[in-house]
């Protein structure tokens, strides 16, 4: 909970919507998202994490529920680094959804986040669709 506040705070600060806590399908069981941000026309899934054992868990989770980005939230370097090796040894995805994958520390995480708000932002203001928004209005 102390890494995954801080994040709440800065996505409920930029008009985010943001759900902890959350559940969702991974095919017939039920898992739970630590944070959902919705931001920017984006999905992020951010997982804190105290060790590398469960981050192909979470790359699963991000991926069941179409999101755009996953961000897995260490306390420490050393964390972040054994968790990206994890990472790489996580069995292939057939149609992976997640875009974007970063693992870092609650600062650097929170810089990612504003990174992708501020891009997202910048299309908007130039009347551009930010990506993962759809141009349907509703069911036809």
């Amino acid at each position: 909970y102390l890494l995954i506040r801080p994040l709440r705070e800065y996505a409920l600060g930029r008009g985010g919507l943001v759900f902890c806590e959350h559940p969702i399908k991974v095919g017939t069981k039920t898992a739970y998202v630590d944070l959902l941000i919705l931001l920017a026309g984006l999905k992020f899934h951010c997982e804190a994490e105290a060790s590398c054992h469960r981050v192909c868990n979470d790359l699963l989770k991000a991926n069941a529920n179409r999101a755009d980005g996953l961000l897995i939230v260490t306390a420490n370097l050393s964390i972040a680094n054994a968790c990206r090796r994890q990472l790489r040894r996580c069995p292939d995805l057939p149609t992976s959804s997640v875009s974007d994958i970063a693992v870092c520390t609650l600062g650097a995480a929170i810089a990612k986040i504003a990174s992708v708000f501020e891009s997202q932002s910048v299309l908007s203001e130039r009347g551009e669709r930010p990506i993962g928004t759809s141009t349907k209005r509703g069911p036809e």
